[in-house]
C-alpha cells in the first residue's frame, strides 16, 4: 500500500481488495443492408491506438438491426480470439 493512502476503518472484519485497472481497447462497428447484399465493418482500437479494420459480407438478407447485431458479434469474437 502506498504511504500516502489513509486506512480506513469503515469495514472492520473485513477483507478488501485493490486491483489496477488497465486501459481498454475499443471497438466500433457497423452494419448497412443494400439491394446487392449485407455488410458490416468492425474497427478494433489497441491500447497503443493502433487501427485493426475488418469488413464482411454477409449471405443472408436480414434488416439493419440485424446487420449492427452481426457486426457486434463479429467484434466481439474477434476480440476473444485475440485474448483482448
Amino acid at each position: 500500500m502506498p504511504d500516502d493512502w489513509e486506512l480506513n476503518d469503515d469495514l472492520p472484519e473485513e477483507e478488501v481488495f485493490f486491483f489496477d485497472v488497465l486501459p481498454l481497447w475499443e471497438v466500433f462497428f457497423d452494419g448497412v443492408v443494400r439491394r446487392d447484399g449485407v455488410g458490416v465493418s468492425v474497427v478494433l482500437v489497441s491500447l497503443e491506438k493502433h487501427i485493426l479494420p475488418y469488413s464482411f459480407v454477409l449471405v443472408n438478407l436480414s434488416s439493419n438491426n440485424v446487420a449492427e447485431y452481426q457486426a457486434l458479434i463479429l467484434g466481439l469474437q474477434i476480440a476473444i480470439r485475440m485474448g483482448i
